[in-house]
C-alpha cells in the first residue's frame, strides 16, 4: 500500500515508521531541519514494543512531489493544518483513505475546508491516539 504521512513527528512518525517496517510504501512529508535530518539519518523509533531505525526513508519537502497514495496520514500540528491540507489537496483527491491523527484532537481541521471537494473532515475531537512511545530523529 502506498501511504503518505504529512507531519512525521511523534504521532505521524510513529505510525509511518511502523507501517514502513511492515512492508508498506511510505513517503513522509517534512520540512526544514526535520526534512534534512530524516534525509540524512532516517527515522528512529524508541518504543516499549521495540526499537526501530528506518534508514533510508522516503521523505519529500513538498507533497506535490508525490504522484499518488492509497492512504494519507494527516498528523500536523494545529497551526499548520490549513497550509498542510491545502498542499495535500491534489493527493487527497486520489487517495482512498485519509486519517487525521492525534495532533488534531479537539480542533476543526480547517474552517475553510480546502479539501472538501473530495473529503470532509470537519471535527477530529473524537479521534484519540494514546501511546507511551516516542519517535525521534536519528542523531
Amino acid at each position: 500500500m502506498k501511504i503518505t504521512v504529512m507531519g512525521p513527528g511523534g504521532v505521524g512518525g510513529y505510525f509511518g515508521a511502523r507501517l514502513a517496517a511492515a512492508g508498506n510504501d511510505v513517503t513522509f512529508v517534512a520540512r526544514g531541519s526535520h526534512f534534512a535530518a530524516m534525509k540524512k539519518d532516517g527515522l528512529r523509533l524508541d518504543s516499549d514494543i521495540g526499537k526501530l531505525h528506518l534508514r533510508p526513508v522516503q521523505v519529500v519537502a513538498d507533497a506535490g512531489e508525490i504522484a499518488a497514495a492509497d492512504a494519507v496520514i494527516f498528523a500536523v500540528k494545529l497551526q499548520d493544518t490549513g497550509s498542510a491540507a491545502q498542499s495535500l489537496k491534489p493527493l487527497v483527491a486520489k487517495a482512498d483513505y485519509v486519517f487525521p491523527l492525534a495532533a488534531l484532537v479537539g480542533a476543526p481541521l480547517c474552517k475553510k475546508d480546502p479539501i472538501a471537494a473530495t473529503t470532509t473532515m470537519t471535527d477530529t475531537s473524537r479521534t484519540a491516539v494514546r501511546t507511551r512511545t516516542r519517535s525521534t530523529l536519528a542523531s
